[in-house]
C-alpha cells in the first residue's frame, strides 16, 4: 500500500515540477526562438497542450524511478554497489533521457531536467541499500 502511495506521490510531484518550473521555461525558448526571418514562429493551442501533456507523463514517469529501483532491489535484482559503480553511466543516459525529454536545445532547460533525475537516482540508491540489508 506504501509503494502505490509513493508512486501516486512521486508521479504527481513531477507533474507539478514540470506544470511549474521546466514548461514555462521551455514555452518562453520555444516562442522567441527564430529559424529564419522568413518563418513565422506561431505557437498554437494544440500544439501547446500536446507539449504540456506529453512532458507532463514523461515527467511523471520518471520521476517513479525511485519506486522501480525499490522493486527491483526488493526481488533481488538490483544492488546499491552496482548502481554506485555504474554512476558515470547513469549522468550520461540521465542527460541524454533529459535531452529527449525536453523539445529545446536550450542548456538551461536541460540542466533544470537532468538535476532532478540524478537526485531521483541517488534518492534510489539510498532506497536500494536499505532495502537490500
Amino acid at each position: 500500500m506504501c509503494a502505490v502511495c509513493a508512486a501516486y506521490l512521486l508521479f504527481v510531484v513531477g507533474v507539478l515540477l514540470n506544470y511549474f518550473i521546466i514548461f514555462p521555461i521551455t514555452v518562453s525558448f520555444l516562442g522567441s526562438y527564430q529559424v529564419a526571418d522568413e518563418v513565422a514562429n506561431t505557437i498554437t493551442l494544440t500544439s501547446y497542450i500536446s507539449v504540456l501533456g506529453v512532458m507532463s507523463f514523461m515527467f511523471g514517469v520518471v520521476f517513479e524511478l525511485p519506486v522501480l529501483c525499490w522493486l527491483l532491489g526488493k526481488v533481488g535484482l538490483l544492488k546499491a554497489e552496482a548502481m554506485q559503480r555504474y554512476r558515470r553511466h547513469a549522468v550520461v543516459a540521465i542527460l541524454i533521457l533529459g535531452a529527449v525529454i525536453t523539445p529545446t536545445g536550450d542548456p538551461v532547460t536541460l540542466a533544470l531536467v537532468s538535476l532532478p533525475i540524478y537526485l531521483l537516482w541517488e534518492l534510489s540508491i539510498l532506497i536500494v541499500k536499505r532495502v537490500t540489508k
